[in-house]
């Protein structure tokens, strides 16, 4: 009898804003939404491609999450979903902490903040791209 083992590989998505495409860490990203296994990469690679200011590391997910499994509590995101977190993490800096035009008393950021910055959402989108966001985040509120 063999046992029953499943390996999980992490899978990131990175999105390049290069028009023509762009190499990075030994890797070449199209322009948009590219999916890469972390495995597949050293450390040194993985650091490069989230320093590069042409592309951004939007989500990770594993492959039990992408063949049914639920890791990921929100879920994964899809590819508007994933276009819509790109612009709330470029929002969120432009956003004052204890605004209360700004942000709610839950410190989500207000919806209509968000459409002032071409970011138009409903209180269930904002959450879900909210707990996205925040997910990513260090313990010291910096984005992973």
């Amino acid at each position: 009898m063999s046992k029953n083992t499943t390996q999980v590989s992490l899978v990131i998505i990175v999105v390049c804003s290069a028009p023509t495409g762009y190499w990075r860490g030994g890797h070449q990203f199209v322009k948009g939404n590219n999916e890469i296994v972390v495995d597949e990469f050293t450390e040194e690679q993985l650091a490069r491609i989230n320093a590069d200011p042409r592309l951004q590391v939007l989500q990770g997910e594993d492959e039990a999450t992408k063949t049914g499994g639920n890791s990921n509590p929100q879920g994964p995101l899809d590819e508007s979903g994933l276009e819509r977190l790109a612009k709330l993490k470029l929002i969120i800096p432009k956003l004052e902490q204890g605004n209360k035009a700004h942000f709610t008393k839950d410190g989500k950021p207000q919806l209509e903040e968000l459409a002032k910055h071409d970011l138009k959402v409903r209180g269930k989108e904002r959450d879900e791209l909210w707990a996205h966001f925040t997910a990513t985040q260090d313990d010291n509120g910096e984005q992973d």
